[in-house]
């Protein structure tokens, strides 16, 4: 799996970053992240690949430090949302966690109606979609599926989109709920500290 780390608002604005906090305290595993960090901690945990065992082991460390509130799940392979319902289901977990079904081509589009997505839940698209003609109509398609049964609307891109104004126009236009971009962090070398 993967984290998308979102630290929470503080008070005093800092040069860190929780990206960089783990870089520094060298955070090996998903449980000593969850330990270090699980009281001002929100995670989007991106499944990666197609093993539904990891689903049981990443509840098991969340279920172990009390820390569901301000999860959400999301993945390419969209057979996740099913496991991961069901095993909420099956330990009788009430809390809403929201899912994100992401995709970059025609090919990973979701069939919503078959996962029966709950509020709160999210397709999120690679920016692109929108504005290769070939893909247009039936991302548009998509939208107005996902609209009808309550799925919010996500986009994502890298982060030098942001110096092109004209596609955050755009995506506001066709009222998107979300807007992710990709800031890619690379470790410092050790000739650079």
């Amino acid at each position: 799996f993967f984290l998308r780390i979102r630290r929470p608002p503080r008070s005093t604005q800092s040069r860190s970053s929780a990206a960089s906090d783990v870089y520094k305290r060298q955070i090996h595993s998903f449980e000593d992240l969850i330990i270090r960090y699980k009281d001002t901690l929100s995670l989007n945990i991106e499944m990666k690949g197609q093993n539904l065992l990891a689903v049981e082991k990443v509840f098991d460390i969340l279920l172990k430090y009390d820390v569901l509130d301000g999860m959400r799940f999301s993945a390419f392979y969209h057979p996740f949302y099913t496991k991961i319902r069901s095993y909420m289901k099956e330990k009788n977990i009430q809390q809403e966690i929201p899912f994100g079904f992401l995709t970059d081509s025609l090919v990973s589009l979701p069939q919503l109606e078959k996962y029966d997505p709950q509020p709160g839940d999210q397709i999120t698209f690679e920016y692109d979609l929108f504005f290769k003609d070939e893909y247009k109509d039936k991302i548009f398609e998509k939208v107005a599926e996902a609209r009808k049964l309550g799925v919010k609307i996500g986009v994502y891109f890298p982060m030098k989109i942001v110096e092109q104004p004209q596609y955050y126009k755009f995506l506001t236009s066709i009222n998107i709920d979300t807007i992710i971009s990709c800031l890619l962090y690379t470790s410092p070398s050790p000739r650079d500290s």
